[in-house]
């Protein structure tokens, strides 16, 4: 038997939950980092794919506050939808987790938010440059494309 002190001890008892919890958060910063990308580059795709309707629009008039209005509204239906769907995913999988988490609740609003608002700032932040770039689009090179 060996005498340890409680500091010892304590970094003894809590060293699994301690690397369980750095684990979980290092998998959700790579699932955030490949949320962003994913999001980024189908933002992308589907303004190269509205590239010429876009350009009609600048050529008879639009302001390009209003195309990347338009492009952030149809992104912003796209968020809603899937933070609606990944909260009823969320919701059902705390069940999966509740034995790892230690004094939180598993439908605590503190963490909810949190998520929400971080994955909403890298929604917002995925979707403003095809948005920008889809706002100052060359109507004569839009046109003549295809």
């Amino acid at each position: 038997m060996t005498i340890q002190t409680s500091d010892e001890q304590l970094t003894r008892l809590t060293a699994q939950p301690r690397f369980i919890a750095w684990l979980l958060t290092a998998f959700a910063a790579l699932a955030l980092l490949l949320a962003a990308a994913g999001l980024y580059s189908v933002a992308s795709y589907l303004v190269t794919q509205r590239r010429r309707d876009i350009g009609v629009r600048i050529a008879i008039g639009a302001s390009p506050r209003d195309v990347a209005r338009q492009v952030m509204g149809e992104a912003g239906r796209w968020i809603v939808g899937g933070a609606v769907a990944g909260a009823a995913l969320g919701w059902m999988g705390t069940r999966a987790l509740q034995s790892q988490l230690y004094q939180v609740e598993t439908l605590d609003p503190w963490s909810w938010t949190g998520a929400f608002l971080a994955l909403a700032a890298v929604l917002v932040m995925a979707v403003f440059r095809p948005a920008y770039r889809a706002a100052h689009v060359d109507p004569v090179t839009a046109l003549r494309a295809e």
